[in-house]
């Protein structure tokens, strides 16, 4: 359990440059090929047609649960980097992430009017959300803030299937995005991705039960909270021992921390060994129907007790 972090590192910083090289060829050194590697993103892929690609990563998410997120996004990564250097200047003790309650109702909704815009035509909005469309921007804002402004129509070349607003807006757009980014993440984790992000959201909503899951042994767990303590996504409770995995992302952290096995990441469910106290009403219940002996001229007689 504990090599499934270090492979998850691996994977996503090997997605990361590879789709950092394709969203900074912007004068189009690499072949038009290598860019249909793009089309592995969730929003590329829906706008070039790629609906076999899109439903491929539903179907992953109902039975992995959110490894989309956790490596194959780029942003998502980019949001663990600043997590981490947030851990470093903050100190272990103070950056200590906790279980926090879900708000479905502004995910839902940005989902919504995310989907309501694509479907009229009114890109702003999904363009500024998108995670792969805001790497893109961010990335070639910073490469060649020129073919953001629009002024090298000649040699630059749309990255396909991302959203890229034009402009001095384009521009502002990804200054605010990195920073923000970079802030949130740094004390809140992965906060935009259970927050606002529409694909996020869209892939919660296929794992909220997945094949594959995260589960507490109650019978091993010591109740340490160290596991809640790294969870980024903030979906571990410690104190009824489930996991949300409509917001875990699938980082593995918690696996990696935990010191006595408790957390496992398979397709079983665990029964626990001890049996469960029954409740305080049923004991009651059945210490009531339960006979007693008394004395009466000399005999035994049986009587219920109350």
């Amino acid at each position: 359990m504990k090599k499934l972090k270090t492979i998850r590192i691996v994977l996503s910083v090997v997605l990361l440059l590879l789709f950092t090289l394709l969203v900074a060829d912007i004068s189009g050194v690499l072949p038009y090929e290598a860019h249909r590697l793009e089309r592995m993103q969730f929003v590329p892929a829906l706008l070039s047609m790629g609906i076999g690609i899109d439903a491929f990563w539903l179907v992953f998410a109902f039975t992995f649960g959110r490894l989309y997120c956790s490596s194959v996004c780029p942003l998502g990564s980019v949001q663990d980097i600043f997590s981490r250097l947030g851990l470093l200047f903050r100190g272990k003790k103070k950056a200590c992430y906790r279980y926090g309650k879900p708000n479905p109702t502004l995910r839902y909704a940005i989902l919504f009017a995310t989907a309501l815009c694509m479907a009229l035509g009114l890109l702003f909005i999904p363009a500024a959300i998108d995670p792969y469309s805001a790497y893109a921007r961010i990335v070639q804002s910073a490469v060649e803030p020129s073919h953001i402004l629009g002024l090298d129509y000649e040699t630059s070349k749309t990255v396909s299937g991302t959203l890229i607003i034009p402009g001095v807006i384009g521009i502002g757009v990804a200054a605010f995005t990195i920073v923000a980014i970079a802030i949130v993440a740094a004390l809140k984790g992965r906060l935009y991705c259970n927050a606002i992000c529409p694909v996020g959201t869209l892939m919660g909503l296929c794992s909220r039960n997945p094949v594959w899951h995260f589960e507490i042994d109650t019978d091993k767990c010591t109740d340490c909270r160290r596991c809640e303590a790294v969870c980024k996504a903030s979906c571990i409770n410690i104190s009824e021992h489930t996991v949300d995995m409509s917001r875990c992302v699938g980082c593995f952290n918690c696996t990696a921390a935990c010191n006595d096995g408790a957390i496992t990441y398979s397709p079983y469910r665990k029964r626990p060994l001890t049996p469960l106290m029954q409740r305080i009403k049923e004991k009651t219940a059945s210490k009531a129907a339960t006979p007693s002996l008394t004395m009466s001229d000399g005999k035994i007689e049986k009587r219920q007790t109350k």
